[in-house]
């Protein structure tokens, strides 16, 4: 290594030193920034994101097959310096960010029965009536000739026969050898792609033409490691708009909500025409939710003293009993709605207490109609989106950021200080704090996560784009909630004709990801791929068909005790939290960064408004007084009528004032 690579940085002092860019990290590299502190931001992956990363779908196969078949956490030793005094932390790697492990991968072998669709049925009907007509026409007219000849003259009409004998038998012969041509191109095609087709139907080509295109379009494709849909209001919206870091994320509705019951998915009611069209609920049902709904909506004040005599009642008891005389009963229907559709309940439900169901359960009745017919937002191209938006906000007040660098020694003084550093291409850099996560030291595996990604050329349900599914605990047997999240290409992740279909759920650690995930994509989706024989085929039902699929296991991690004890008070960790497709996870990493901010700059603001936000060219203007700022939002769904008052129109971008009396 040249002195030039060794030395990569000019400045050699840093105020934070940051390692990991992940959601959390960045947030508070953002922060210490925006507070006038010199930040140097690291991570040893060439990407942003950690385990809020994403890939294009090639460099993500390219990851996962060269991920290891088991996780491995950094090792570390500790050495005393007799000269300087000072003790010398080394970690070694490997540092694995995302953690994953278990893969499996499914591509179909072998290209099955598939249905013709109408249309191209219809096309081919006609395209063979207007040829066979064209033939017999011409056939008469070279008849009509034929006798003419014959009757001036029938010398010159034998010439003329074996002369049309010739060139006919040409035709016959150029016909014959492009045909054996063309078979021999398709023969090869399917060769290269690894299919062979078990039938020669010509309504098989559909399929067979969706599955071949996505090495053509693979890389159009942002698969996210861990997806998650955000809630339109709340705290974490809040401070999008008020740090500017809205500015550079744009977001779309998540247009339809599901809960899985009785063998189907029923779709939850957001609105009151929602409420009145669902045929699944009762009508005294429907006017006991609607009742829950304007019970949720009541200012929190005013709710405080009806709710003080529940706070240690499990939120199921308090559903289901008379409680506040404001407050209607639930039934088994609109319970199973609530606790897992809405307050998205993912332990056994009497684990969460009424105070923290319920204050789930009215963010996300405020948010449904702030911009579309659900509560639920997703930002365009993916998730990483977030990590890179902190990124920016932090380089615009000086940030340093370097990739593919970690730190392999902290130096810690007499007084148990952390006083340095050492990166891991050997430079010597001093700090006054260093920020980390448990990926780069010895840890342990707290949390596992089964992830499965599914491309189909269809959707779950008919003429939907982006919509999210939740199977809810001891759904076929398995303890935890499975969510669902199906994106599309109005987001940016995938191409015309593609849908990308995400499920998650924690798992316990004897367990596999295809164990777990394995009951619900054979309820929603036709599994032919991931049978013994990994057909490509579209059965009976309308359930689509699994293009390629891609099994997985995400841990999250946290340090081990004995490890805890020998980092130096100015050495934080923050938790990089890796929840499956839960809305609750953005909240979580902004409590967790906005706390440890507080430790650091205990006499600053926590991500402040600033004087000066960027405009559509990245470049600084000044805010002016009548200037307000706000989430963008396009959706491609219809806006349900309560909403309507609250939005412009639903199919352009719309900047919608933040109403903080929600």
């Amino acid at each position: 290594m040249s002195k030039k690579e060794a030395n990569f940085l000019d400045q050699t002092h840093f105020d934070v030193i940051v390692q990991g860019i992940g959601l959390t990290s960045s947030i508070l590299a953002a922060a210490c920034a925006n507070a006038g502190l010199k930040v140097l931001h690291l991570d040893a992956n060439d990407f942003y994101g950690m385990d809020m990363s994403a890939f294009s779908l090639p460099v993500l196969l390219e990851k996962l097959h060269s991920a290891p078949e088991h996780s491995v956490s950094p090792t570390m030793s500790s050495s005393l310096d007799k000269e300087t005094g000072t003790r010398r932390l080394s970690v070694q790697g490997p540092f694995l960010s995302p953690s994953w492990t278990n893969i499996s991968l499914y591509q179909p072998s072998t290209i099955a029965v598939a249905v013709a669709t109408p249309s191209a049925a219809a096309a081919a009907s006609k395209s063979t009536t207007e040829k066979k007509g064209a033939e017999e026409k011409e056939k008469d007219e070279k008849e009509g000739k034929e006798e003419e000849e014959k009757e001036k003259n029938k010398e010159e009409k034998e010439d003329e026969e074996v002369t049309g004998k010739e060139i006919e038998q040409e035709k016959q012969k150029e016909a014959a050898e492009e045909s054996d041509c063309s078979t021999e191109k398709a023969t090869a095609t399917a060769e290269a792609e690894g299919v062979t087709e078990s039938s020669a139907a010509p309504h098989e080509i559909g399929l067979y033409e969706a599955y071949a295109g996505l090495d053509q379009v693979g890389r159009r494709f942002t698969v996210d490691v861990a997806p998650a849909p955000m809630f339109s209001v709340g705290p974490w919206v809040d401070s999008l708009v008020r740090c500017a870091i809205s500015c550079y994320v744009q977001f779309k509705t998540i247009a339809d909500t599901f809960v899985y019951m009785d063998g189907e998915s029923r779709e939850i009611p957001c609105s009151k025409s929602d409420v009145f069209r669902n045929k699944y609920l009762s009508l005294l049902e429907k006017r006991q939710l609607m009742k829950f709904f304007a019970f949720c909506m009541r200012p929190p004040a005013e709710l405080a003293g009806e709710l003080a005599e529940y706070a240690s009642m499990p939120y199921v008891e308090f559903l289901t009993k008379s409680g506040p005389k404001s407050f209607c009963p639930l039934g088994s229907k609109l319970v199973s709605f609530v606790l897992h559709g809405i307050a998205q309940v993912g332990q056994e439900d009497s684990a969460i207490l009424t105070p923290d169901g319920l204050s789930r359960t009215m963010q996300y009745a405020r948010a449904i109609g702030r911009f579309g017919p659900t509560p639920y937002i997703f930002p365009l191209y993916g998730l990483s989106e977030f990590p890179q938006a902190f990124a920016r906000a932090c380089a615009v007040k000086g940030g340093y950021y370097v990739l593919r660098r970690n730190l392999s020694e902290y130096v810690v003084d007499n007084t148990g200080k952390l006083s340095g550093v050492v990166c891991s291409v050997g430079q010597s850099l001093t700090c006054e704090h260093v920020i980390t996560t448990p990926t780069y030291l010895p840890s342990v595996v707290t949390k596992r996560i089964a992830r499965c990604v599914c491309i189909t050329a269809s959707p779950l349900q008919p003429d939907t784009t982006n919509l999210s599914v939740v199977l809810p605990p001891r759904t076929f047997g398995h303890p935890y909630p499975i969510d669902v999240l199906q994106l599309s290409q109005s987001l940016a992740i995938t191409t015309d004709g593609y849908y990308m279909i995400h499920l998650s759920s924690v798992m316990d650690a004897d367990q596999t990801a295809e164990e777990v995930l394995r009951p619900a994509i054979a309820a929603l989706l036709n599994d032919s791929v991931l049978t013994e024989e990994r057909t490509l085929l579209k059965g009976e039902d309308d359930r689509p068909s699994i293009l390629s699929a891609v099994f997985f296991t995400l841990e999250q991690r946290a340090l081990e005790e004995t490890t805890r004890e020998q980092l130096p008070s100015n050495l934080i960790v923050c938790q990089e939290f890796a929840q499956p497709s839960s809305a609750w996870s953005y909240g979580c990493a902004l409590q967790e960064a906005e706390e440890l901010f507080k430790r650091l700059c205990p006499d600053k603001p926590f991500l402040p408004e600033p004087e000066r936000r960027p405009d559509d060219e990245g470049e600084e203007v000044e805010v002016t007084a009548d200037e307000k700022k706000e989430v963008e939002v396009t959706t491609d769904e219809k806006t349900p009528p309560s909403a309507q008052s609250e939005s412009k129109d639903p199919s352009d971008s719309t900047s919608v004032e933040e109403d903080q009396q929600q």
